[in-house]
């Protein structure tokens, strides 16, 4: 997947793609999706605390992986940026900027920050692999791919097919951990169920905003529809 994300890569640099954006896209783009760097960060962190604290090598060894994983989909966002404003970072500082103090981010860096403070690393898992991450990823991967078209930005799926190719491969790796707790006991079910609820609610509410601007009315339905049905 990497190998050929390198060459999707080099395959937009070179054709310039990025400038037969439209310049509504590649702002909407850097607001978007950009700042989700910072979010992915946050989730490398939060499986690293799993991984930390779980309590089997098999389990935690999914948990590193998993980071590690994160950590490089944040650095391709960041090249992303840099595709889009000629490697002159100043789309990463906006991008930043947006994460700080853009009321559009502030729901969804609030709900990362309350997971990083959380003591129970298998409540980390729920609230970070199982709930926001099918929210977002529908949202943005799904949603926003399709909505940037109308706006001249087309090109995007070329950049961001390892993050959706990606999430398929570890969702099957999470539903798994998932099933497996569930059916262990009647206890771990109900416990997960109320976690699940809780998040859910969170969720929903701090990504309203990003929905809205991102995608608009209906949004936030369909990725509450995608985490039910999953």
């Amino acid at each position: 997947m990497q190998e050929v994300t390198e060459s999707n890569y080099a395959f937009f640099e070179k054709r310039g793609l990025a400038e037969r954006m439209s310049e509504d896209a590649r702002a909407k783009i850097i607001r978007c999706l950009v700042p989700l760097r910072h979010a992915e960060l946050g989730a490398n962190m939060n499986n690293m605390f799993a991984f930390s604290h779980g309590t089997a090598t098999v389990l935690n060894q999914g948990f590193l992986y998993h980071s590690m994983d994160r950590l490089g989909i944040a650095q391709y966002l960041s090249r992303i940026g840099l595709l889009l404003d000629g490697n002159s970072t100043e789309s990463l500082t906006v991008a930043k900027e947006y994460w700080m103090s853009d009321p559009v981010w502030q729901g969804l860096r609030r709900y990362i920050e309350n997971v990083l403070c959380l003591d129970d690393w298998f409540e980390v898992f729920i609230a970070q692999n199982v709930v926001l991450d099918t929210l977002v990823y529908d949202l943005i991967y799904r949603q926003f791919d399709d909505a940037i078209v109308d706006d001249g930005g087309a090109d995007l799926a070329v950049l961001i097919e390892f993050m959706q190719e990606w999430h398929k491969d570890s969702s099957r790796w999470v539903d798994a951990t998932l099933k497996t707790t569930v059916a262990e006991s009647e206890h771990n079910r109900e416990k997960i169920s109320g976690w699940i609820a809780d998040w859910q609610e969170k969720a929903v509410a701090d990504l309203a905003p990003l929905a809205e601007v991102a995608v608009g009315e209906g949004a936030l339905e369909a990725c509450v529809d995608a985490l039910n049905k999953r």
